[in-house]
């Protein structure tokens, strides 16, 4: 039997232990939180990524304790990344408009 093709990516993943503050509670909690494609060079960029993807109303990122950086592969059948991917236009990058 033939080996199923597959797509892969591997990511740069950047987990960072975080003081927050849960708002409705009045507490501050500890939080392991993950972004894909920072490095851990430059903390206020990482603080400033953290608030974008995860302060809302209730919740609100406050510091940061500590960060580790680490790799995983990731893959998918050939034929689903067909299924749910969009063409890009292979010079901009940008998404292809559909006529």
């Amino acid at each position: 039997m033939a080996r199923e093709r597959m797509v892969t990516r591997t990511l740069n993943i950047l987990e960072v232990t975080a003081l927050c503050m849960d708002i409705t509670n009045a507490k501050a909690v500890t939080e392991k939180l993950e972004l894909t494609g920072m490095t851990a060079d430059d903390p206020d960029a990482v603080l400033k990524a953290l608030k974008k993807a995860h302060d809302d109303a209730t919740f609100t990122v406050v510091s940061i304790i500590s960060m580790t950086a680490r790799e995983e592969l990731y893959g998918m059948k050939e034929l689903d990344f067909f299924a749910k991917a969009v063409r890009l236009d292979p010079e901009t990058r940008k998404r292809l408009t559909e006529n």
